[in-house]
């Protein structure tokens, strides 16, 4: 499940980025803020993985759930009419 985050997020970010009429820089914001939160994801995984230390681990766990929200956000919010 929580390898499937990155691609829930790619996908929920490239619809929402599709379906508004947004100017270009507002649409560069939201994909490199997409990009990032996923690189927090998947580098949360590895330090969930791959820690010895159970604080490590905890804390990847964490990052994993709360930047795994946004991507839950993103499915949420309202679309423009198309």
């Amino acid at each position: 499940m929580k390898g499937s985050v990155f691609i829930r997020s790619l996908f929920s970010v490239a619809s929402l980025v599709q379906a508004a009429d947004l100017a270009f820089s507002d649409k560069q914001f939201i994909e490199k803020a997409a990009a990032g939160n996923t690189a927090k994801i998947k580098l949360a995984q590895l330090a969930e993985q791959k820690s010895r230390d159970s604080k490590v681990k905890d804390f990847g766990s964490r990052m994993i759930t709360d930047h795994g929200k946004p991507t839950t956000t993103c499915n949420q919010s309202p679309r423009p009419p198309m």
